[in-house]
């Protein structure tokens, strides 16, 4: 058996009702996780009017759905096709690798990406990042400074998502594999 194989079967078992299944009779269930479960940082959910709401949908950006004017009650659980181009993680791009998503501990407080656009980790399923001890400093240019990524600012938070968390090392492994995959 292949680890991808494997970790196909982990992530039916313990992701698929949230994130959907994949191949030719894949379907994703556009499955609204409550703030409260999934336990992300709800800035980027609570932050935005009930006005603003009601503007975004009548742009374009709504496209052929439309979302509720009244206060959004949690995140939808994104579809995870292609996953493995879409670093960083969460909503709010707090979390650098799916290693991360899965594992607490893994999450840095302090970050920022290392090495060339095309630096990839293909081990953990990410950027290549550099932990840093603190805060971007003030001494750095404002451009260097925008490039830590600071998980303690509102609205960066790292929390959540703990689903992953009991999962252990060999299963990780197996289902960033099968993430590969799709």
């Amino acid at each position: 058996k292949t680890a991808a194989g494997d970790g196909a079967k982990v992530f039916a078992r313990t992701c698929s009702q949230c994130h959907g299944t994949y191949g030719p009779d894949g379907k994703y269930p556009n499955r609204v996780i409550p703030i409260d479960v999934v336990g992300t940082d709800p800035l980027r959910l609570t932050g935005l009017t009930k006005e603003f709401r009601s503007y975004f949908n009548r742009t374009w950006f709504a496209g052929n759905s439309s979302h509720s004017d009244e206060s959004p009650e949690g995140y939808v659980a994104p579809p995870l096709d292609g996953v493995w181009a879409s670093a960083p993680y969460f909503h709010n791009g707090s979390v650098p690798t799916v290693y991360g998503v899965l594992t607490k501990g893994a999450r840095p407080k302090y970050f920022r990406r290392v090495g060339a656009v095309a630096a990839y980790d293909v081990t953990d399923l990410g950027l290549k990042f550099e932990t840093l001890s603190g805060p971007a400093s003030s001494d750095l240019a404002p451009e260097a400074r925008r490039r830590v990524i600071d998980t303690t600012l509102p609205g960066l938070g790292n929390d959540g998502h703990p689903f992953g968390f009991a999962l252990s090392e060999k299963e990780k492994r197996q289902v960033i594999e099968y993430l590969k995959t799709l």
